[in-house]
């Protein structure tokens, strides 16, 4: 089977789900230069970083289990 082409929906379902932590960092990096609005949406939607990390490294000991 090929590689679907990129960016598609496929190619995205594809990759493997970025931590949480690290799109937490990108949105606190380039937060400041978002309209108001998305910072609110942001500010109200993402957990803080301490969080972000503890979710991650659950849901990694959670895999460790499963498998």
């Amino acid at each position: 089977m090929s590689d679907p082409e990129p960016y598609t929906h496929a190619w995205w379902m594809q990759k493997p789900p970025e931590p949480l932590a690290d799109v937490v960092r990108r949105f606190q990096e380039i937060g400041h230069l978002q309209p108001p609005a998305v910072q609110k949406v942001l500010q109200k939607k993402l957990p803080p970083l301490e969080v972000a990390e503890e979710i991650d490294r659950d849901v990694a000991a959670l895999w460790e289990r499963v498998r």
